[in-house]
């Protein structure tokens, strides 16, 4: 989903749809995730754990990127611990950053693009940690439909793989 929240959006008015869902319906990114869990894994949105690897509130607008240092030490003192806690099958670490910091912080190296990080899925405890590129409309784009299809399918496999054990 979109990040939690931006000191720029502090001072908004509160939405109550977003403060009800924990995210927002009309943002393009979460329609876009929706559509792929749904389409790939057969879930719904409800029926998954999200959270953002960088659970604080982030200096500057939305789109302003979070830095690299802070990125792993989110993955290494909130997300992996979260991961050790709820033991999921499957983690989707939607786009590059996410993907590496997650890697690095597990002592591997980072993938260089979106196509060597689709092949770089590993294990964390009982997790396996998969790469998605970002549901953003850009990320999509650059990734293009058809690779996004195979890779959400790959993902569905290994799931699939896993239902009699």
């Amino acid at each position: 989903m979109q990040d939690w929240s931006c000191d720029n959006n502090m001072i908004r008015e509160v939405c109550n749809e977003t403060n009800l869902l924990g995210y927002t319906p009309s943002v393009g990114t979460n329609k876009n995730l929706i559509k792929l869990l749904k389409e790939n894994l057969n879930l719904e949105l409800k029926d998954t754990y999200t959270t953002n690897l960088f659970p604080y509130i982030k200096m500057g607008g939305m789109s302003t990127y979070i830095k690299e240092e802070d990125m792993k030490k989110s993955a290494k003192e909130f997300t992996l611990p979260m991961m050790d806690i709820i033991k999921p099958k499957i983690a989707v670490a939607l786009g590059m950053k996410t993907f590496n910091a997650l890697r690095e912080s597990c002592d591997l190296k980072p993938a260089r693009n979106m196509s060597e990080a689709v092949d770089l899925a590993f294990k964390y405890s009982a997790t396996k940690i998969f790469f998605q590129a970002h549901p953003s409309q850009r990320s999509q784009n650059q990734r293009t439909k058809a690779l996004v299809i195979k890779d959400w399918r790959r993902m569905s496999d290994y799931l699939d793989s896993k239902k009699d054990i």
